[in-house]
């Protein structure tokens, strides 16, 4: 690629001052078993893969490597929590592009450089295990753009870019395709858990997936989903006349129990809602819509799952030890401790199973990201049966400016839409229940508590994220239908979303998650003033009743 057209499609493109090339996933960065297990680089696994090569002529004290990346490493995880963050800023140092025309540029340039630098002369000539810390140093907020990340400063200046490493050169010939990718359409996922038996097919066919093509994106589906227990739960149902909501499914809900008859629909709805749109240049583009896994699971299969999952086993020995004499299933994840009931604990079961579905799907969805060597910009998160009644579609405005989450939420049913680097939270969900258990423990803990509570701990490690109420979006008055109630202009549903404590509605005027940490901390402050005030007071009239 011409040098002057890979700095205009990089540094000049994003108004960056310097662009790096993302580390590659590779047998070279990661070691033998990390470049064919790994779908991220790992700044660890790069470490070791260093201090474990056999090059000859290598001055590199090897020790001293370890000992200087489990120092940069232990550095970031107490101040962060994780020890995954170098990971994000892992580059291969053959190829970097600066600009220094622009003083703002030649004054950061010279501030990273000399940082860098002084890492090297302390440790070792490996600048890539010196870069991550630098940059990480810098204290500059990572955002994601086509999926190469982009690093802003606090007046909100992009300052480095590093470039996807599906673009390195190890993997792609034509670079120019794919460091520019203004032209390719945004990526979306959907995954799909529950049961069969209510599962909303035809709505989420028609008016969700088909909406979302029209509008340009790519969309593809991930689908598991329960097989029912007895076949007397089945007539049940059919008595209830639930399968009349799906005509796709048919009325004979004994068909059900042929998965195969199941997936042959699935594949024949996703053939039928093929698309063609003209762009600016009256390009024809083909259906951009694939079923890309579908899977199903008996009962005893679905059994074995959740009894085999090492969290949930730790979760109900605690309860057997606590309540020796309950279902180890009653109070976790929802706890309705008052007045429980026998079936509470086959209700815990399903959310159960659903979640470690959903982290199943997590997985299938990465190695295809990995395959196709490139990533999701957004993932839906569909309940099976969520029934949309009128057509659901991304806002139509600037997709840069689009909020990190929105959602639907209700007792019976959600959707939500997220960022791909946000997504993590409700894909590993279960594991978010788990750490929060504790708050529900001798007490009622609904589906909505739980949320809350999960959600203000995400939000307190990531203060940057910007969560809007999807209900506010929709375009007209029936779109979303959750149970006996539909939420609409007119009558707004309650929110679920907190910023610390501080009920956030996006009806209301919005202030921005940084403000929202800010004014919370300054609250809890003044709060602790008063409190301390009230403190001294009641112990000085102690003392003088004594006196």
């Amino acid at each position: 690629m011409d040098p002057m057209n890979y700095f205009e499609k990089t540094v000049e493109a994003q108004g960056a001052c310097v662009s790096y090339m993302g580390l590659p996933v590779h047998s070279s960065t990661m070691g033998h078993d990390g470049g064919r297990l790994l779908h991220s680089a790992d700044y660890y696994r790069h470490c070791e893969a260093i201090v474990g090569s056999n090059r000859a002529n290598v001055t590199d004290d090897r020790e001293g490597l370890m000992i200087q990346c489990l120092k940069y490493i232990y550095e970031a995880f107490i101040e962060t929590g994780s020890t995954q963050v170098l990971s994000n800023y892992l580059i291969d140092s053959a190829l970097i592009v600066w600009d220094l025309r622009p003083k703002r540029c030649s004054e950061f340039n010279l501030v990273l450089q000399c940082k860098w630098l002084n890492e090297i002369d302390c440790y070792s000539d490996r600048d890539q295990v010196s870069f991550p810390y630098v940059l990480y140093r810098m204290h500059l907020l990572r955002l994601e753009h086509m999926n190469h990340a982009l690093l802003v400063d606090a007046a909100n200046s992009t300052m480095v870019q590093i470039v996807d490493s599906q673009c390195h050169w190890y993997f792609t010939q034509n670079a120019k395709t794919c460091i520019d990718r203004s032209q390719q359409p945004e990526r979306v996922a959907v995954l799909v858990t529950g049961s069969i038996h209510r599962f909303q097919l035809k709505s989420s066919v028609k008016l969700l997936i088909k909406p979302l093509l029209s509008h340009g994106f790519e969309v593809d589906a991930y689908v598991r989903l329960h097989m029912p227990a007895p076949r007397a739960e089945i007539y049940e149902l059919s008595e209830h006349r639930i399968f009349e909501m799906d005509p796709l499914l048919g009325n004979d809900p004994l068909q059900l129990q042929n998965a195969t008859f199941l997936e042959d629909i699935l594949k024949k709805s996703f053939q039928q809602i093929g698309f063609r749109r003209s762009g600016p240049t009256k390009a024809r583009h083909k259906s951009g819509s694939r079923l890309r896994h579908v899977s199903f699971l008996s009962h005893r299969d679905l059994t074995n799952v959740v009894n085999s999952d090492k969290r949930i086993r730790i979760v109900r020995q605690e309860a057997k030890s606590r309540y020796p004499d309950e279902d180890m299933d009653l109070r976790f994840p929802l706890n309705n401790a008052l007045s429980a009931l026998p079936t509470d604990s086959e209700l815990n079961r399903d959310l159960i199973s659903r979640y470690l579905s959903l982290e199943h799907l997590w997985v299938v969805l990465h190695g295809n990201e990995y395959r196709d060597r490139r990533q999701y910009q957004f993932i839906v998160f569909l309940r099976e049966d969520t029934k949309l009644t009128s057509e659901f579609a991304l806002p139509t405005r600037k997709l840069d400016n689009f909020p990190d989450i929105f959602l639907w939420m209700c007792d019976s049913s959600s959707l939500v839409v997220s960022r791909r680097s946000r997504a993590d939270f409700f894909a590993l969900y279960l594991s978010s229940l788990v750490e929060v258990r504790e708050a529900c423990i001798g007490r009622v803990c609904s589906s909505d508590g739980l949320f809350n509570a999960a959600l203000r701990k995400f939000q307190l490690a990531n203060p940057s994220l910007v969560i809007e109420n999807a209900a506010s979006l929709t375009r007209d008055n029936s779109t979303f239908s959750c149970g006996m109630r539909s939420w609409n202009h007119v009558s707004s549903p309650p929110s679920y979303l907190e910023w610390n404590g501080r009920i956030q509605n996006t009806a209301d005027s919005v202030l921005s998650p940084r403000t929202s940490v800010l004014m919370a901390t300054i609250l809890n402050a003044i709060k602790f003033l008063v409190l301390s005030a009230l403190g001294f007071v009641s112990i000085g009239r102690v003392f003088t009743r004594r006196n």
